[in-house]
């Protein structure tokens, strides 16, 4: 359910779910788990049927009010974009919880064993892609994550970041019988992809420093990409974005520390800017929302079986999860620098020099460069080693 902008998301949340993310929000800052709120959506309260107004304005009892879970507030992570490409993807080894009956904990370490969780630590939940021709979302269901082997876990973020000779097959609903024609002509250029995928792996790792400082477990929990899909508009979103950056970098060489006016971060909208710059009264909602609409966004969410762990660690089978993913953004990236080489010489150096300076600040793993001694490299991609670009 959400408001009437769209804006927001209210969901039944169970109690441990409200907990935590109250446990976030009021955490002193000094306290490790205080740098998870950067990583979670928005959280605006709680909402809790009490009774309705009568016609007299007078509050009166809604009879069995009290069975109705109470609600959380969040922002829609994916309402800022104008062509939002989703990506639901579970986090973490254990399916169940301590308090599992006998049976369900069998039956969840059967799932798990089944499926990806077990062995890689995340499981493909679901996807959606624009696709300009068609004018459509390449959708990939909950159950092609279910069928999924963690040696086609490569594929499945080929459906998420296609190169343009890529064929995606169309994956039809249950009971539907499947006449479509692969999905081809993907119009977003490479080179695009290729900074998106650097900036999701370095969200990524900041993500998993922060779970690293923090005794928690959870199950369920799921990292939620959201990245835009309308080429144009994710251009201008990553320049804004770079921009500010060595803006940002060039007030650090000058000595000037306070950069909180000028906080560059991929999941913000730009309304200052789009605000200053589109004068025209007559402008449509949707260029001025285009002019708004950030790069990305990488969060956390579901939370409703996580709990803190004091004294126990890190959740190492979330981590390990989250190791996969990075793994697999790598090797995707690896697959379009090749493709860029080979059939896009002219951003070839751009692309070259954004991957190795990535790559000597320390902004985590990157893609190894043709001409490269790939032997140094080949540590990040040693969980997937197939190649899926055409």
């Amino acid at each position: 359910m959400s408001d009437e902008s769209g804006s927001l998301v209210i969901k039944p949340g169970s109690p441990r779910e409200v907990a935590f993310y109250q446990l976030v929000a009021g955490a002193p800052l000094k306290e490790p788990i205080a740098e998870l709120e950067q990583f979670l959506p928005k959280f605006y309260g709680t909402l809790q049927l009490s009774g309705k107004v009568g016609p007299s304005g007078s509050m009166h009892a809604i009879e069995g009010a009290e069975n109705v879970p109470e609600n959380v507030v969040l922002e829609n992570l994916a309402y800022p974009f104008t062509r939002p490409n989703i990506l639901d993807a579970k986090l973490g080894t254990a399916l169940h919880g301590p308090d599992a009956s006998g049976e369900k904990a069998a039956r969840m370490t059967k799932k798990a064993e089944e499926t990806t969780s077990g062995a890689t630590g995340l499981r493909w939940t679901g996807s959606q892609t624009w696709h300009a021709e068609s004018q459509t979302f390449i959708q990939t269901p909950r159950e092609y994550g279910y069928n999924l082997t963690p040696d086609g876990l490569p594929g499945a973020l080929v459906r998420y970041f296609p190169l343009p000779s890529d064929e995606v097959p169309h994956i039809a609903k249950p009971g539907e019988v499947d006449v479509r024609e692969p999905y081809t002509a993907h119009a977003l250029p490479p080179s695009l992809t290729a900074r998106v995928l650097l900036y999701i792996d370095e969200e990524v790792a900041r993500i998993e420093a922060a779970l690293s400082e923090v005794e928690l477990r959870a199950v369920g929990m799921s990292v939620l990409i959201v990245y835009e899909g309308d080429a144009d508009v994710l251009r201008a979103a990553l320049d804004r974005y770079e921009a500010k950056r060595v803006s940002r970098a060039a007030k650090g060489l000058a000595g000037d520390d306070d950069d909180s006016d000028d906080d560059a971060h991929l999941g913000d909208s730009d309304s200052e800017s789009a605000d200053s710059n589109d004068t025209d009264p007559y402008a449509s909602a949707d260029r001025r929302a285009a002019k708004k609409a950030p790069a990305l966004s990488v969060k956390l969410i579901d939370f409703a079986h996580t709990w803190m762990a004091k004294g126990e660690g890190p959740d190492q089978g979330v981590l390990k999860g989250i190791a996969t993913l990075r793994a697999l953004l790598n090797g995707r990236l690896r697959e379009v620098v090749a493709w860029i080489e080979t059939n896009d010489p002219q951003h070839a150096k751009a692309v070259r020099e954004l991957v190795a300076a990535r790559t000597a600040t320390g902004g985590g793993s990157a893609a190894a460069p043709a001409g490269d001694d790939k032997d140094k490299h080949k540590h990040h991609f040693h969980l997937f080693g197939k190649h899926h670009n055409k």
